[in-house]
């Protein structure tokens, strides 16, 4: 794409992980694919209710997941590639939507900058409409239903 005459790289694919295992495909694709993203790490500092289970001696799944994150940084950073941090204490309702308004606000700021209304999203608009026909076909369905009330129905 390009923006007042110059290439803009611009990412469109979310990437998005839960473990240590998926971090190792993403990392190699990411260092050594296109360029066209940047990554938004959150660093989770404890690791949940059950932070006393163990997959090693005295190490627990959390600790693991913890100590992969400055080395995937790393190998990123090493390549030049684009990346952020937000640490939180937890994850709990209250942190989940400030990460959501922190990325929606980021999406806004995103759009001004390279001059496109980030929230014109026809595709979502049109599944919108698609939704509302399946939902007035239920309906129909449902008072159809109701209206036969006592009588067996069979799919043939």
């Amino acid at each position: 794409m390009t923006f007042n005459r110059n290439i803009v790289n611009q990412g469109i694919t979310v990437l998005g992980n839960k473990g240590s295992r998926d971090q190792h495909s993403y990392t190699q694709q990411l260092r050594d694919g296109v360029i066209d993203f940047f990554v938004a790490f959150i660093e989770v500092l404890t690791d949940g209710y059950n932070s006393t289970l163990t997959v090693e001696d005295k190490v627990t799944a959390g600790d693991f997941l913890h100590d992969f994150f400055p080395g995937k940084r790393q190998a990123l950073v090493g390549k030049d590639r684009e990346t952020s941090t937000i640490t939180v204490t937890n994850v709990s309702a209250r942190t989940l939507v400030m990460l959501i308004a922190i990325f929606e606000r980021a999406v806004g700021v995103y759009g001004s900058l390279v001059s496109i209304n980030a929230y014109h999203q026809p595709g979502v608009e049109t599944g919108k409409k698609a939704t509302g026909q399946v939902i007035e076909i239920q309906r129909k369905i449902l008072a159809y239903i109701s209206n036969k009330s006592g009588k067996l129905f069979t799919v043939s």
